[in-house]
């Protein structure tokens, strides 16, 4: 056993141990979700066997100053909840601050603020919406960026505004406008920068079965935010026009299945370099069976188009598919499974390139197992095993994970 799995064994029987004390003073602490606040805390600690994500002929000394490519990351998060009714209104807040600390790769340690705040409003039984604003922050997934020696956090901001008119008869108005912000602390040209100003409408009907049927045409202006003029040497743009045609279902097929859908269309254009345009098809589609009162399988496939910047891509689909079982053992414990399948194409190439025509497969499982002794106290270790394989040079990867997770809710 190396220094380091001592130091997850360690990290996690401090977690068991946080979870013992709990145990012995939870009582006093009767949480429920549907009080009008809760608060929350509890730490995960995860062993990553190649935190980079580097490929078996990488050479981690060169790219990382160690040949050790795993590390344990602890992180203690502290949170709010507030649901609180007030005549026809409701006022929702999650608010979680995370902080991030490394064992190895300390560099990379980072403390993030995240919310979630919502104002479900109604006027009157016909007129009702939601005005929402939401922050989140995360580093940047090793996935693609390869800037190692210097943390690049990521942070999405969203802003919403909408409203559903109920006609009669099943019929309903839908209207909405938003603004989506990303951000990169560290230049990441790949994935840029920007800002998006949509306007939404559509219409949806819903059926006496419960079902319900969705369209919405959402048209969107986007700008690059560290880009103030194009760049013509590699063909970046600064603005661009985003649209999205789609269509949405909810059937609940019967009292143990259902079936959700969603298809559309999403094309972006931009004002200068047309080489970087992208259109094409995107999707999801989920089904849950409740094949038993303690066992549930999930499923579903999505589709995803994304800018992605570089010479050898201009976007990038993905493809994703899932199966998710879950078995609930007893009142307090369930064992879950799921396997992910994706592959990514890297499409709209302006230059030849050694990658030019990339297609990247992703396979990953995870094996969890929850306990929850009390309201106020849950528990889960996991295990999962992530492998990449690509057609191009040296993106191959392994990656291996064990974690457990410790919560106390107020």
């Amino acid at each position: 056993m190396n220094r380091l799995q001592r130091c997850f064994l360690l990290r996690a029987r401090r977690a068991a141990l946080l979870a013992l004390a709990g145990l012995l003073c939870a009582s006093a602490a009767r949480a429920d979700n549907l009080d009008t606040w809760n608060i929350f805390i509890g730490t995960n600690v995860t062993y990553y066997s190649n935190l980079f994500l580097l490929p078996p002929s990488a050479n981690a000394q060169l790219l990382i100053g160690t040949s050790d490519k795993s590390d344990i990351l602890t992180a203690t998060t502290f949170g709010l909840k507030i649901n609180k009714a007030y005549s026809l209104q409701r006022f929702e807040l999650d608010l979680n601050i995370i902080d991030y600390r490394y064992r190895n790769f300390d560099y990379l340690n980072f403390t993030a603020p995240n919310y979630n705040a919502a104002w479900r409003w109604r006027l009157t039984p016909y007129l009702s919406g939601n005005l929402s604003s939401s922050f989140q922050e995360s580093m940047n997934n090793f996935y693609d960026t390869r800037n190692f020696r210097r943390q690049n956090l990521r942070t999405y901001e969203n802003q919403r505004f909408d409203a559903d008119l109920e006609l009669g008869a099943g019929w309903h108005l839908l209207g909405g406008v938003t603004q989506d912000v990303s951000k990169n602390s560290e230049i990441f040209v790949a994935e840029g920068d920007t800002t998006i100003n949509s306007v939404e409408a559509g219409a949806r009907y819903a059926f006496p079965s419960g079902s319900s049927l969705k369209y919405i045409n959402r048209t969107g202006r986007g700008v690059y935010d560290n880009r103030p003029v194009p760049i013509p040497a590699i063909q970046l743009d600064n603005q661009f026009d985003q649209t999205t045609n789609e269509l949405s279902l909810k059937w609940p097929i019967s009292d143990k299945t259902s079936l959700n859908g969603r298809i559309g269309w999403l094309d972006r254009s931009h004002d200068t370099f047309t080489s970087r345009d992208f259109s094409g098809t995107i999707g999801e589609l989920s089904l849950n069976w409740n094949v038993t009162d303690k066992t549930l399988i999930r499923g579903g496939w999505t589709r995803q188009l994304a800018a992605y910047e570089t010479e050898y891509s201009s976007y990038t689909v993905t493809d994703g598919f899932y199966f998710n079982p879950i078995w609930q053992t007893s009142a307090k414990t369930a064992l879950r499974f799921r396997y992910d399948y994706m592959t990514i194409d890297y499409l709209g190439a302006i230059a030849p390139t050694a990658f030019n025509g990339r297609s990247d497969k992703l396979n990953t499982a995870l094996l969890a197992f929850d306990w929850q002794p009390l309201n106020a106290l849950s528990l889960s270790a996991t295990v999962t095993d992530s492998r990449r394989t690509s057609n191009t040079p040296d993106n191959d990867y392994k990656n291996a994970t064990a974690g457990i997770n410790v919560q106390f809710n107020f």
